[in-house]
């Protein structure tokens, strides 16, 4: 009973020292700013850059002092990212306690759809762990590229300058899939234990579940994938590939509904050649000119359009029979 009562008085001791000295803090350096990082917490900001951790409800303060916190109450995740001493961790979005001790050179917040987050270790490798539980779940053992800057929020979004990044990588699983990229621009796709869906071999990769195909991009010449079976639909030879779709909705004309792509045709444009092909006929036509849509119409006929509204209407072996322009 008598280590009970101790361990409680210095419990309270404790608590009253970190009061006392978080409002040392406030009276000798200022307060900043103090803005939300989740719907739970806030971020409490001195003037000479420290960060602490309040909940919002109780005013309690909770963890312990950091040099940035991020705000990531617009991503709606389970965790918040927090840094000291250059490197980063993870808390809890909802009670602000620690997770991961801050150990990693950079980290992202979890998915909405799973609860993997990315970081990279101290010797530059990308893995995934846990964030319910700090476990890694995904060695370290990707290499990854890191841009050259201090910090991101953890949603791809750089708050100091850099080079300008078009496309970089959230390192973020949807529907069990993730694109990463390594230390050579090169891009690839893993699943959710870690293995390669498609290597890291590629200058740029695009890809919808949806559409069923994955587009590919090497030296500025684009090529396209089956998704599930990874086998070549068009190489790496073209200057472009698109695809004509047929859109509806999952609800009955209710456009709130998810919405459903359905490739009706590929376009695939190399040089002043249009390479057509009919996902459903498992067809193939070759259009001369540079066409970005495709309709069949009757008795075999293709009509070709481009987006300035110049349109030609061909027939079933691809030669030429009419042209005009359009307006749209």
């Amino acid at each position: 009973m008598k280590k009970v009562v101790i361990y409680f008085f210095l419990a309270v001791l404790l608590g009253v020292l970190i009061y006392e000295g978080q409002k040392y803090y406030a009276q000798r350096f200022g307060i900043d700013e103090i803005f939300s990082v989740s719907d739970n917490l806030l971020a409490v900001k001195y003037n000479n850059g420290k960060c602490i951790i309040k909940n919002e409800a109780s005013g309690k303060i909770v963890g312990n002092q950091y040099d940035k916190v991020f705000n990531t109450s617009w991503w709606d995740r389970r965790v918040v990212i927090v840094v000291k001493n250059g490197l980063r961790g993870y808390i809890s979005a909802k009670t602000g306690e620690i997770i991961v001790e801050p150990q990693y050179r950079n980290a992202w917040i979890e998915g909405k759809d799973n609860y993997l987050a990315a970081c990279v270790d101290t010797l530059g490798k990308l893995g995934f762990i846990d964030v319910r539980t700090g476990k890694t779940i995904i060695p370290h053992k990707f290499d990854c590229y890191i841009p050259n800057t201090e910090y991101n929020d953890g949603g791809g979004n750089y708050d100091d300058e850099i080079d300008e990044i078009d496309d970089y990588v959230e390192y973020i699983f949807h529907d069990g899939l993730c694109e990463i990229e390594n230390s050579e621009g090169k891009y690839g796709i893993i699943d959710t234990l870690g293995n390669e869906v498609l290597p890291v071999l590629y200058d740029k990769i695009e890809y919808n579940m949806n559409n069923g195909f994955i587009k590919v991009t090497n030296d500025e010449k684009v090529g396209l994938l089956d998704f599930n079976t990874r086998d070549t639909v068009f190489p790496l030879l073209y200057n472009d590939i698109n695809f004509d779709y047929d859109y509806s909705y999952a609800g009955e004309g209710d456009e709130d509904e998810d919405e459903i792509l359905r490739v009706n045709f590929i376009i695939a444009n190399s040089g002043e050649t249009t390479y057509v092909y009919d996902k459903k006929l498992n067809t193939k036509w070759i259009l001369e000119g540079i066409w970005q849509h495709i309709e069949i119409l009757e008795n075999g006929y293709i009509k070709a359009y481009d987006d300035e509204g110049y349109t030609a209407i061909f027939n079933s072996t691809g030669r030429e029979i009419y042209s005009f322009t359009e307006k749209f």
